[in-house]
């Protein structure tokens, strides 16, 4: 069976860690090896999970210190040998490019696609970061395959200038193609059919600008949108002698109207009721995931 990577993807505190974590567990349950991943820089899924602990279920939480780590352990040879190979620097210089904006964020895909590759599980359940931080993600996944590219046409401009400079036997050009490569490999893997990408949101007017945004975006890098989930959404019996929770709920009704005239046709729109408790225990998740498998989910 090819690994599935199924994410979710959406703005903080629409639900986006429990949604991936009740499917993970479904899943799971199913008999299916799975790895569930949270990129949050905040991970929370340990809180979530910790009922559920005896399901044979891999949990991998990757903040950012974590990823720093990996980026270096993974490229950090590689940068030092095409670094050093024609100015005077030390390793000090790998944990200088680690800290970098955007290395972090950068590797957090990569990671994803190794994995994928591996072929060890069947499905990745990736709870991703908040919206601006995943469309992020592909912005620079992009720009590194874009300016990689620039890179190498301009290192054979010069290589006359730098052959002479150089030291070792390390050739620049090969890694600059190969990390290029890598990043066109990523992002054709997120454009595939081996990737299920949902987008969660909360019925407020916010949510819905940030969801139609995410959507159209994730369309320039060919990335297809399954659903969009919109979750948590408030029923009149928890207080109906409530004035303030009953206008709460007519609200979330005309923001659902809304939703429904967006994505109804287009990717489509699973709607989510608001649980009596936030889900926890393995019977909360399992609830919450036949209610996703309604939608059509995972």
């Amino acid at each position: 069976m090819t690994t599935t990577v199924i994410s979710y993807w959406g703005k903080g505190g629409v639900g986006k860690t429990t949604l991936a974590a009740a499917t993970a567990v479904m899943l799971a349950g199913e008999g299916a090896r799975v790895l569930l991943v949270s990129s949050d820089p905040l991970p929370s899924l340990s809180g979530i999970l910790v009922d559920v602990e005896s399901l044979l279920l891999d949990v991998v939480e990757l903040g950012e210190q974590v990823v720093i780590e990996l980026w270096k352990n993974r490229f950090g040879d590689e940068v030092y040998r095409a670094a050093s190979s024609f100015l005077p620097v030390g390793r000090e210089f790998v944990d200088y490019v680690a800290g970098a904006p955007g290395v972090s964020d950068q590797y957090m895909l990569y990671y994803i696609y190794e994995v994928w590759r591996g072929g060890r599980y069947d499905y990745i359940i990736w709870d991703t970061q908040a919206a601006g931080g995943s469309v992020r993600l592909l912005r620079l996944e992009k720009e590194v395959y874009t300016h990689l590219g620039d890179a190498a046409r301009l290192y054979l401009r010069i290589k006359t200038a730098l052959s002479r400079i150089r030291r070792g036997n390390v050739d620049p050009l090969q890694l600059l193609e190969s990390w290029r490569r890598l990043a066109e490999e990523i992002l054709s893997f997120l454009a595939s059919d081996n990737h299920r990408l949902y987008v969660v949101a909360a019925a407020d007017p916010l949510n819905l600008y940030v969801s139609r945004k995410l959507v159209r975006e994730l369309a320039t890098f060919d990335i297809r949108v399954r659903r969009v989930v919109l979750n948590m959404l408030s029923g009149p019996e928890t207080c109906p002698e409530c004035p303030f929770w009953l206008e709460s709920v007519e609200e979330q009704r005309r923001i659902k109207a809304a939703f429904e005239a967006e994505f109804s046709r287009s990717p489509g729109l699973c709607t989510v009721p608001r649980l009596p408790h936030s889900p926890r225990s393995m019977d909360d998740l399992l609830k919450l995931a036949s209610i996703l498998k309604e939608c059509g989910l995972p």
